[in-house]
């Protein structure tokens, strides 16, 4: 479908709506995923429903494995409830001869979980062209330059917004029916905080390993976050261990020349998502971990969100089966029908368009997740 229609030089919105999806599909591929390796390893690692920048469809990147209908359903809303076990019931007893069964008294297994509630955030960038700019473009190939420009700067800056909430999202109340903002990483692996709306002063069960005391980067800080974590709890108690590492540049630097010192492979990892997507990373493997670094950990308030700078000598230690990322059927990573706004008496001569993504990050397992703070 043409982009310039001759018959009144009208710009083709159904052409350059198309276009426009063409163009943001592959930064999609190059950018999003190449500025987060923690969303390409879960979609090589876990291969569930990644139907990510396709607008009607439902996008869930991580979880155990695949998703059956009543899941699929369930995270195709606005709202996501994921139950804890907050307890204990207690009565197993071992049987005598002529003895009573056991009773758990007042108490009973459907009295020891809650639920925990994720709500959609949206984010939304807009795109504008003038359309002086398209009118005096000669042919169709001059408009697609015109709006492949300003599409790719559109996407560029929708990107780094989002690779940073996907770190350290907080929105200001968990309790409204959309959230202002996903619910990060660094959110879901803490003690003091509010997550899924469940407050974590009360529901001790939901913590997350954090861990505060200084600490240099060496590949030592695996197998302490495994075993030892916090001094009470460690990653490995109730699970497989962690399995995915993320840092900041200066930290992996100097993680990497220990681990070539003591022999570890430095790989350049191929971590499918999807059949069209394959991004490499720089990798370290020790054992079954992946470590990589993630160059939105720096701290530069400069990066769009000032929360950066709490985080930029923090290392994710992370057992992603237990993350799940779902992107929206309506905010899918796409964009927009175009629209000419000076159709409105006083409306600016200019098209406009949105990229928007609608997204929830969740943590089933927080207990199985480890955040070192001053690691340098």
């Amino acid at each position: 479908m043409a982009l310039y229609t001759k018959s009144g030089n009208a710009i083709n919105l159904d052409g350059l709506h198309a276009y426009a999806n063409d163009i943001v599909m592959p930064k999609l591929h190059s950018s999003f995923f190449q500025r987060s390796p923690i969303v390409t390893f879960m979609l090589g690692k876990m291969k569930t429903d990644a139907d990510i920048g396709r607008p009607g469809s439902l996008g869930i990147v991580g979880g155990a494995g695949n998703f059956d209908s009543v899941e699929k359903a369930n995270r195709a809303g606005s709202e996501i409830h994921v139950r804890f076990h907050t307890g204990k019931v207690g009565g197993t007893k071992w049987m005598g001869l002529r003895d009573t069964n056991p009773s758990t008294g007042n108490d009973s297994q459907d009295q020891k979980a809650k639920t925990g509630v994720s709500r959609l955030a949206v984010v939304k960038t807009p795109v504008k062209i003038w359309k002086s700019t398209l009118d005096a473009a000669s042919d169709g190939n001059a408009i697609a330059s015109a709006a492949k420009e300003a599409l790719e700067e559109a996407t560029e800056e929708h990107f780094e917004e989002l690779t940073n909430a996907l770190l350290v999202g907080n929105p200001t109340d968990q309790t409204a029916d959309r959230w202002d903002k996903c619910l990060g990483i660094a959110q879901g692996i803490d003690t003091n905080n509010t997550y899924l709306n469940l407050n974590r002063s009360n529901d001790t069960y939901l913590n997350g390993i954090r861990i505060t005391t200084a600490k240099s980067p060496t590949l030592r800080l695996i197998d302490e976050a495994n075993i030892t974590g916090d001094g009470t709890n460690g990653a490995a108690d109730k699970g497989p261990g962690v399995d995915f590492v993320l840092m900041g540049k200066s930290n992996y630097e100097q993680l990497k020349q220990e681990a070539l010192a003591r022999g570890a492979t430095i790989s350049i990892e191929d971590m499918p998502g999807a059949a069209e997507v394959g991004v490499k990373y720089q990798v370290i493997r020790y054992g079954n971990v992946i470590i990589t670094y993630d160059p939105n950990i720096t701290g530069d308030e400069s990066a769009n969100d000032s929360d950066l700078t709490t985080f930029a000598n923090s290392v994710f230690m992370l057992t992603t089966q237990d993350w799940e990322v779902v992107f929206h059927p309506s905010y899918n990573m796409n964009v927009t029908e175009w629209k000419y706004q000076g159709d409105v008496d006083g409306g600016p001569d200019c098209l406009t368009a949105r990229i928007e993504t609608g997204l929830q990050i969740i943590c089933r397992r927080p207990w199985r997740q480890v955040l070192y703070t001053a690691v340098s």
